[in-house]
């Protein structure tokens, strides 16, 4: 079944960025996507969140700025804040939330995943995707391997995505989290397809630019395809078939 997705763009944020809201159907939970290190680039996630939201999945976009002196905890905070307080005006489902992220990204949405963002609320699921998990994290500031609590309380399912061709951030450092994960009892399931660090987001790097671009390449097509896979199962949607 064909899924119109409505994509409600420049939604402002006490924050001072902006956030892009593409919907495609109902009963899903709200993926909060964050992009990686260039600030404010929700644009180059829109391949994915496009993609996913034609499977019925309700994806927030949102930018931040990993240059400001708190390395974009305030933007990434406020942007989660800001949907489970707003999110019921939006049509979005405030207590059912997803983190998600690329590159630096992922790295911010498993630290708060891990570290906890404020007791006692967790994510429903986080998503990963092609994220450096050895060095400190945006929001709490600590490495999130190594510092991985036993999962004690209701798991969080995490989903990792890296493309086994990455040369920005080594398909390794997916590799030994997911082990981590594992090794403290949580929920974790790993895909590899064979791209680099944009095409797993349906991009390529524009050296020009400076900055990714969307893709229609085939090969990063059906890699971004994993990681809509991904974010369709952490929403909870059986649309895969």
């Amino acid at each position: 079944m064909l899924i119109v997705v409505d994509v409600l763009r420049d939604i402002e944020l006490p924050t001072g960025c902006a956030a892009d809201l593409y919907r495609g159907g109902r009963g899903g939970r709200t993926v909060i996507l964050w992009h990686g290190k260039g600030p404010k680039e929700r644009d180059v996630m829109a391949p994915v969140a496009h993609a996913a939201a034609g499977m019925g999945v309700t994806v927030f976009a949102v930018d931040w700025r990993s240059d400001d002196d708190d390395g974009g905890r305030r933007d990434l905070l406020g942007s989660l804040n800001f949907v489970r307080a707003e999110g019921s005006l939006l049509g979005v489902e405030p207590d059912r939330l997803v983190l998600a992220g690329w590159s630096l990204g992922a790295r911010a949405a498993l630290d708060a995943a891990v570290h906890g963002v404020g007791a006692p609320w967790r994510p429903s699921a986080v998503v990963g995707i092609a994220g450096g998990y050895g060095q400190p994290g945006s929001v709490s500031s600590r490495v999130v391997i190594g510092s991985i609590p036993t999962c004690t309380h209701a798991p969080v399912p995490v989903w990792l995505v890296h493309g086994q061709r990455d040369e920005i951030v080594p398909v390794a450092r997916s590799r030994e989290c997911a082990v981590a994960l594992e090794s403290a009892g949580w929920p974790v399931e790993l895909a590899l397809p064979d791209t680099d660090h944009g095409g797993v987001v349906m991009t390529r790097y524009e050296p020009a630019l400076g900055r990714c671009e969307p893709s229609g390449d085939p090969e990063a097509l059906a890699a971004g395809a994993e990681t809509v896979r991904a974010l369709v199962l952490a929403a909870g949607l059986d649309r895969l078939k």
